[in-house]
């Protein structure tokens, strides 16, 4: 089997790399990205390109010829690029994979998973979403991965939808890990008996193992698109997080909570209009049927998470218990 990534640059995209090197069935693993990857790859093959760049992602996988792409270049704002640059990519990406799989199509059928986010529901609500959910994205992040969603569904066979919970990781650029590190950040001020539901979260090593797992799953024709959910069973808060790591919660709403994104713009950690909906609104998801399907007894829990944030911890997939790859 060969596998293709675009993003393969970024740290996720990185490791997800590292980890199919040790399937001995993963005959060849090739990507593509604006940067180099972030750590040594035994045998992956890196093509770089331009993030706006379509032509060139296609034409690099139309000769490469993956059996199974797996698309991590659904840019968050704030993360890695700017909302513009974010949407650009993200466009650029869905486009290229979309021409080169039709390409490709015609000798053999080729299975993408697309990264996509929790935020695709929306934040009108607080009711449990499931993978079955209806989409109601009210953020531009949201409408960008619903976007990407319809695009790739409608126009390749065999999809796997992958939604992820921000990825809180020491070593990972989420806009809200990197605001969850300043000395102090803004927690929205409730009445007082008040219930905050918290956010999903979830650990890059549990991010990159469910991938995974969806790579090596083989498309059925009775279920060509599959979505899953890439999250804790448990939700956190903006409250745990300053326990955690004894920071300073700012209690602001209103103007307040405007007067704070603007000081935490300052300081480096930009607030999207999807991550200030975590913070305010929250969010419920229920990921059960997702662990079920991929056999997942285990996961790290918000606590551990934000634990590992604070303390720098890499928290990488363990793949020593991986077979070794044939000579």
């Amino acid at each position: 089997m060969k596998v293709f990534i675009t993003g393969i640059g970024s740290d996720l995209g990185t490791q997800i790399a590292s980890l199919l090197e040790q399937r001995p069935t993963v005959t060849a693993i090739a990507g593509v990205d604006m940067y180099p990857p972030r750590r040594y790859l035994a045998r992956s093959r890196f093509f770089m390109s331009r993030y706006d760049d379509s032509e060139r992602i296609a034409e690099v996988i139309i000769n490469f010829s993956p059996d199974v792409i797996i698309n991590f270049g659904v840019y968050e704002p704030g993360a890695r690029l700017n909302s513009l640059r974010a949407l650009n990519a993200t466009q650029a990406c869905t486009t290229g994979i979309i021409h080169a799989v039709k390409e490709i199509s015609t000798d053999h059928d080729v299975h993408v998973i697309t990264r996509s986010s929790v935020v695709v529901y929306g934040f009108s609500n607080s009711h449990t979403h499931d993978e079955t959910s209806p989409l109601s994205p009210d953020t531009p992040y949201g409408k960008m991965c619903r976007d990407v969603e319809e695009e790739l569904t409608n126009k390749i066979p065999y999809v796997t939808i992958i939604r992820t919970a921000p990825e809180i990781g020491a070593h990972v650029p989420h806009p809200l890990a990197r605001l969850l590190t300043l000395p102090a950040f803004p927690v929205q001020a409730r009445l007082p008996f008040s219930r905050d539901i918290g956010f999903p979260i979830i650990s890059p090593r549990d991010a990159i193992e469910i991938f995974v797992r969806a790579a090596m799953e083989v498309p059925r024709e009775d279920v060509r698109h599959r979505v899953l959910h890439a999250a804790c069973s448990n939700n956190a808060t903006m409250m745990m997080a300053a326990r955690e790591g004894n920071r300073i919660p700012l209690f602001t709403s209103g103007v307040g909570f405007a007067l704070a994104k603007r000081l935490s713009f300052i300081a480096g950690a930009p607030i999207d209009p999807h991550v200030e909906m975590f913070i305010r609104r929250g969010m419920i998801v229920d990921s059960t049927s997702t662990r079920m399907y991929l056999g997942i007894t285990s996961q790290d829990s918000p606590t551990e998470i934000i634990k590992d944030l604070y303390s720098g911890a890499e928290n990488i997939v363990d793949s020593s218990s991986a077979a070794e790859v044939p000579k």
